[in-house]
């Protein structure tokens, strides 16, 4: 199955999300670092510490994403404890960018007042 969306993880920088969307992790896994580790070279902007990629399927936020395949490329120490069949609100700028996670329980749950300074 081909993947709809993929994101990279940005920290927030005091920034605050453009979109709010809830996904269900389908999986977590380790990163590929490419050929000899290449791409963990501090010399790389998407160098990051423990990378995993997120698989998942968007079920709120924007419609325009609603029910896409979602990969997100992020540190494993932000996604705490999560796994895969639970939920995760994700904080997101621009259209390929995220910023802020937290696991939520309710694929309705109310993000208006989330903010990623509050994680």
């Amino acid at each position: 199955m081909a993947t709809d969306l993929t994101m990279n993880w940005e920290w927030p920088a005091d920034r605050e999300p453009t979109d709010k969307l809830i996904i269900s992790v389908e999986g977590i896994n380790k990163h590929s670092s490419g050929w000899f580790g290449l791409k963990k070279s501090p010399s790389f902007v998407e160098a990051m510490p423990d990378p995993v990629d997120l698989t998942g399927k968007v079920l709120s936020g924007s419609d325009l994403l609603s029910q896409k395949s979602i990969v997100i490329t992020l540190p494993k120490l932000e996604l705490g404890e999560v796994s895969a069949g639970e939920l995760l609100a994700v904080g997101v700028i621009g259209d390929k960018t995220c910023i802020c996670v937290r696991k939520v329980t309710d694929k309705d749950e109310d993000l208006s007042e989330w903010k990623c300074s509050q994680d």
